[in-house]
């Protein structure tokens, strides 16, 4: 069935169920992101780690990686939230639509690449689109917060 539909058609259906897929999304994420430590792929601070002898300000020691766990237990935290069945109309959820998804997808492709390959141009191009989707999403929240109170989970 998919392969029958147009572009429009196919994130129409994806919008539909953004809920899901945005859960999916992290998921997806997170498997990627953490893969290396059932020994698939090199992790993503050891990438830059192993490059001690070619030290330079732009190269983070491996330690700057850390800040991950927090934020992918925030991450995981929003998707589960926003897939509860009271969250199906809220109007902040609707208004983010598929962005909070595709960073999570942008993410998980970035991990995948760092696991197995080296090279800054498809770094780039991914964090690119990451960066598009993050802005995106910023400029949702701070619009709908200007006209709307929000809520403690919202907030958080």
């Amino acid at each position: 069935k998919i392969f029958h539909m147009d572009t429009t058609q196919i994130f129409n259906q994806l919008n539909d169920n953004r809920q899901l897929f945005t859960l999916g999304a992290c998921v997806v994420q997170l498997i990627f992101t953490y893969m290396p430590f059932f020994g698939i792929g090199k992790p993503i601070g050891k990438s830059t780690a192993e490059n001690e002898k070619y030290r330079t300000p732009l190269i983070p020691f491996g330690i700057a990686f850390s800040i991950w766990a927090p934020i992918f237990i925030g991450l995981t935290a929003f998707s589960i939230w926003q897939f509860l069945p009271e969250q199906t109309n809220n109007p902040l959820i609707l208004k983010l639509g598929l962005n909070p998804a595709f960073a999570f997808i942008s993410v998980a492709l970035f991990s995948l690449y760092a696991a197995f390959q080296d090279g800054y141009f498809v770094t780039g191009i991914i964090f690119i689109a990451l960066d598009r989707f993050l802005l995106r999403t910023l400029m949702i929240l701070t619009d709908y917060q200007a006209s709307h109170t929000l809520t403690t989970y919202e907030f958080w």
